[in-house]
């Protein structure tokens, strides 16, 4: 023989009423605290890679291209301007390729680099510099910049600037300024 009852549930209604009844489905309050949380792991993650990313450097610094400049000053010379093969040219002699490739080349050159690179290698953190001639003149091409960077960066503690690298939770970015 089977027994049916039925048991009636009242619900604590001081519990439910606790944390108070939102009036609208969604409570704009709590979205604007998931808006700040995600907005404040979001800068936290920016800075964090601005820390741990260093700013790059310049290509033509590590190729050593005013080196290049100088180079093509000397083999260039006899093809162009400076050659003497068909006789003598008045108003140029010995320096006008270098003189072309300066005002052509190496003042852009030297523009760019300071204004865009103003560190040293691998953001500031390298003692190396590529610090480009701003003169031009014939000579043979010996670069050995990516290797002595390639060697500073092997070498290099991920953490040799205190109050800036690492890991850091929202307190300390809360209470620093990541910035530079």
């Amino acid at each position: 023989m089977f027994t049916v009852g039925t048991v009636i549930v009242k619900p604590n209604t001081a519990c439910a009423q606790a944390g108070g009844t939102p009036t609208t489905p969604c409570d704009p309050e709590y979205m604007d605290a998931l808006e700040a949380r995600a907005w404040m792991e979001a800068q936290r993650e920016v800075a964090q890679n601005q820390n741990l990313i260093v700013k790059p450097d310049s290509v033509l610094e590590y190729t050593c291209f005013d080196l290049f400049l100088n180079e093509i000053a000397g083999d260039a010379s006899t093809m162009f301007s400076e050659t003497t093969r068909w006789g003598p040219i008045p108003g140029l002699d010995s320096t006008s390729q270098d003189l072309a490739l300066q005002g052509l080349i190496s003042t852009g050159l030297v523009a760019y680099i300071t204004s865009n690179f103003p560190h040293t290698y691998l953001g500031g953190r390298a003692t190396a510099d590529g610090a480009i001639q701003g003169s031009v003149s014939g000579g043979d091409y010996t670069c050995d910049q990516m290797a002595t960077v390639w060697q500073e960066a092997k070498c290099l503690n991920m953490f040799d600037e205190a109050d800036f690298d690492g890991f850091y939770d929202f307190q300390w970015y809360a209470q620093s300024d990541p910035r530079r």
